[in-house]
């Protein structure tokens, strides 16, 4: 928070502005997470991609749109933090193999069955997008 705030002071960023930086740097930081855990499972198909691809667009419009958050880019960032519940909803589906309710039972089974945990992708994971989707959202949009 501190660093945030020195950012607004020195380089006359809004508060806005420094939280979608942050954000802009979580998806970067998914995107090398992300690619070393799919390491195996993306040579099988194209979905595990998707939240790579996405990680990497993100990263890079992201850096766009902060440049040019005055003219255009707050905007760009809104919709761009508005396709992470897409991608979010997407991997929860994939990775709970279109059962959802089924994987969030698994998830649940680990806390009450620790030793007999099955080995699935972890199910609730991708919703880690649509969190900061929505924080990203929340940060670009502009209320008066």
């Amino acid at each position: 928070m501190i660093c945030i705030q020195l950012m607004v002071r020195i380089q006359g960023w809004t508060f806005n502005k420094s939280i979608a930086l942050v954000l802009v740097a979580g998806y970067a930081m998914l995107l090398f997470d992300i690619r070393s855990e799919h390491v195996d499972v993306v040579r099988h198909g194209w979905k595990p991609w998707i939240p790579i691809y996405y990680s990497g667009a993100m990263t890079v419009v992201g850096a766009v749109a902060l440049a040019m958050w005055e003219r255009g880019g707050r905007q760009v960032l809104l919709f761009a933090f508005g396709a992470s519940f897409i991608v979010g909803a997407l991997g929860f589906w994939f990775h709970t193999h279109g059962q959802p309710i089924s994987g969030v039972t698994t998830v649940l089974a680990a806390w009450t069955e620790p030793l007999h945990h099955k080995d699935a992708p972890p199910a609730l994971a991708p919703l880690s997008f649509a969190g900061l989707g929505l924080l990203g959202v929340l940060t670009c949009t502009r209320v008066s």
